[in-house]
Formats: structure tokens, sequence, C-alpha cells
């Protein structure tokens, strides 16, 4: 049962006590908002249960650009009374699209789309190891020095903070092969703040300069 995200559930007053609407975000036009329920019930009896409060769901973007339907499968933490649940969301489809920055070049954009698709379908290990190849492309992209891995991080990263989230990525990365060295189980939870400093690292390295040029540019070409 692997959880990739959390979504806030707006329970809507209706006269069959069915959830009508939840704040989340469509797969396919990556726009958040509030969703209508076309259809929900009961995973009980599939091959893929997750046990109590386990719910199938076919949702209904809201956006008037985009208007498709998207298939849920999660489970909700509390699913009595008229309040704001927290879902978590076990497989989507389709998969949401990855948004990626025009300054990161195709090769690590590529490598981080494959890592997000295994993130969604469930799969640790391999999102886990992808995470690491990109942080190991980056290296190479900016001309890192050093022998392995720790080494050309520490040449072109000088956060210490952006430091540790790197060792993270390539720990787990490690890990993910089975090495061992760990005697861990990589959970759910774990990948996404992977990716979550992998996405650090693109803001530092490729994002942020790419904005601060563009932004000095075009002061610099609108003097007086």
């Amino acid at each position: 049962m692997e959880i990739v995200k959390k979504d806030l559930i707006i329970r809507k007053n209706t006269s069959d006590s069915l959830m009508s609407t939840e704040f989340r975000t469509c797969p396919h036009c990556n726009m958040p908002g509030s969703k209508e329920i076309l259809n929900e019930k009961p995973d009980t009896g599939s091959a893929f249960s997750l046990g109590e409060n386990g719910i199938y769901k076919i949702c209904h973007c809201d956006n008037p650009q985009c208007g498709k339907n998207f298939f849920v499968h999660g489970k909700v933490k509390v699913s009595t009374g008229y309040v704001s649940n927290i879902m978590e969301t076990y497989f989507e489809y389709p998969i949401a699209k990855t948004i990626i920055h025009k300054s990161i070049p195709p090769n690590i954009s590529d490598l981080y789309a494959e890592a997000i698709k295994c993130l969604n379908l469930g799969a640790l290990n391999a999102s886990s190891i992808m995470f690491r190849r990109v942080l190991e492309q980056v290296c190479d992209n900016k001309n890192s020095t050093g022998d392995n891995l720790p080494e050309k991080i520490e040449s072109i990263i000088e956060s210490t903070t952006l430091k540790r989230m790197m060792t993270l990525v390539k720990n787990f990365g490690v890990l993910a092969n089975h090495d061992d060295r760990y005697d861990y189980e990589i959970e759910p939870n774990d990948v996404p703040k992977l990716q979550e400093f992998i996405e650090h690292l693109f803001q530092e390295v490729y994002i942020t300069p790419h904005n601060l040029s563009d932004l000095e540019s075009t002061l610099s070409n609108n003097k007086k």
C-alpha cells in the first residue's frame, strides 16, 4: 500500500450523506479546485483493497478549459460527519503531469519525469534510484569535481541544508538497491520528501540563476 499524497476532502451536506465534492488537483490540467464526485464505491472485495474506508472514485474537473474525468483509489481517514477529512491517495489515473522548468536540461528533466511516474505508481525503490540518478546528472551537468558523489555534491552546492538533502537522496538511492549497510525498508511517505529535495536542488542550481539572469537582462536592456 503505497501512499503518495494526501488531499483535503470537503464534505458537502447532501441528502444521501455521500461526499459530493472534494478539493484536489486535476491530473489532466494540474489545476487545484473543488472536484465533483461522479461515482464512488467501497473497495471491499477487491484484490487491491485498502481495508476499512478504502474507496474508488470517479471525479470531474471543475476547470472549464478542462472538464475531464479522472479515477482515484484511496483511503478516507475519517468517514463520518460533515467535516473536512484527509484522504490518502494510493493511485490516480491518469498520472499527474510533471511540470518542469525550461532551464533544466532535457536529459535531467526526462529522468525526473520518470522518477515521478515511478512514485505515482507506488514503485518506491525505483523512484528512489531515479532521484539519485537525477542528482548524478545534475552534478555532471554543472561540471562538478571529485572522485565520488559526496565530493561532487560538495563542489557544486554551498548551502549546508541543501547538502544534507542531497546526501539523503544519495543514501536512499543506495538503500533502494538493497545495500546491506542499512536495515530499513523505504516507507511510502519517505519518497515524496526526496522529490521535494530534488525540487530544492533544481531551484538552487537552475531556476533561481535563470530567473536572476532574466530579470537582470530585462533591467539592463531597458535603461534610459
